[in-house]
């Protein structure tokens, strides 16, 4: 495959990803209770396709980055590691999510602390942003030192993830934990 044919393919994986994100963000918010299971199940599924996407996506990438600077082989395989890491790990909370629903008949919000599902709050929440941080800043490492992309985006890829880690939560602020203290 040519360089600019997996360029495009790369970016086309990105572009797809993005926009999916943009598909799926209105569906956890067409109702004001719990949502009916086909909401769930759609929303689980436009996921599942969205992190094939972002697999295509690292996968280009990584490439990318061992074709324009074979010694940074390393990096490469750090970024196609992560990506992998990245969609299994969201995958489970997928999972997690939409299984919640399967089987019941009354209104159920899976996305709700005493779901059942919290194990897909603590993915989407501390455990993502850590792993969205570090794809980010290796990602913005590799592609600066590959001129892959134009220096403002490299810096982006860095700003986004200073943002992602202050946005990893104290488990107790974000779950309602609250330690118990004796008078």
């Amino acid at each position: 495959m040519t360089d600019n044919t997996l360029r495009k393919m790369t970016g086309v994986a990105g572009v797809l990803f993005f926009a999916l994100i943009l598909a799926v963000v209105p569906l956890y918010f067409l109702y004001l209770g719990p949502p009916p299971a086909w909401n769930v199940l759609l929303r689980a599924l436009v996921g599942m396709i969205q992190l094939v996407t972002f697999l295509w996506f690292a996968v280009g990438l990584q490439s990318l980055v061992r074709r324009a600077r074979p010694e940074d082989d390393v990096v490469a395989t750090l970024l196609g590691s992560l990506g992998v890491v990245f969609v299994a790990v969201h995958l489970v909370a997928v999972a997690h999510e939409a299984g919640r629903v399967l089987g019941r008949t009354d209104l159920f919000d899976p996305t709700l602390v005493g779901s059942g599902a919290e194990g897909a709050l603590v993915i989407y929440g501390p455990v993502g942003r850590i792993l969205t941080a570090v794809f980010l800043a290796v990602a913005g490492l590799a592609t600066l030192r590959g001129r892959l992309a134009p220096v403002w985006l490299s810096r982006a890829a860095f700003a986004l993830a200073l943002l992602e880690i202050t946005f990893v939560p104290q488990p107790r602020s974000v779950y309602g934990l609250v330690e118990s203290r004796s008078p």
